[in-house]
């Protein structure tokens, strides 16, 4: 008799502990994008919700005509900052047109490896228990970082906000 109430109390003991870290691996929301390398320093010149550009793009911008244009396609406000061309690099990153606020891109990191510096990006959406404005945004990030010769890659992170707290 003690065999079969053993047995029965093991697995009722995994399964609540398979349950447990179920919940744990699905609900916690996801780690920003690390890229392996060396890490490379870098500056936020703006961000925002709103650009012209309406597809999920990456750009990067080498002369001050370039950046020029590239802010035209922003609501960054103020003057188009000086960046000296000779020693940086200016890197953008859209999300592309959404329906509702609540989105928004970001880079993460930036690592240099031995064949290429790798932009990880965050792109974050809305959860379902968000209560959002119904407007058209176009959320936006442009960034300022050392110059290099190597050639450019990314690599792309989705996370999910949760808005109950």
């Amino acid at each position: 008799m003690r065999g079969p109430f053993t047995l029965l109390l093991f697995a009722a003991v995994a399964v609540l502990a398979g349950t447990a870290v179920y919940f744990y691996d699905h609900h916690q929301p996801a780690a920003p994008s690390q890229v392996s390398g060396t890490p490379v320093t870098y500056s936020e010149l703006a961000h925002g919700a709103n650009s012209t550009v309406l597809s999920r793009r990456n750009y990067a911008v080498h002369s001050e005509p370039e950046l020029q244009q590239l802010w035209q396609m922003t609501d960054a406000a103020g003057q188009v900052p000086e960046v000296d061309f000779s020693a940086y690099d200016v890197i953008a990153v859209f999300a592309g047109q959404k329906t509702t606020a609540g989105y928004s891109i970001s880079v993460s990191s930036v690592a240099d490896t031995v064949s290429e510096r790798v932009i990880g990006i965050t792109i974050s959406s809305p959860g379902g228990s968000c209560v959002l404005a119904e407007q058209l945004t176009a959320p936006y990030q442009i960034i300022e970082v050392p110059k290099s010769s190597l050639p450019l890659t990314h690599a792309d992170t989705q996370v999910t906000e949760s808005c109950l707290e």
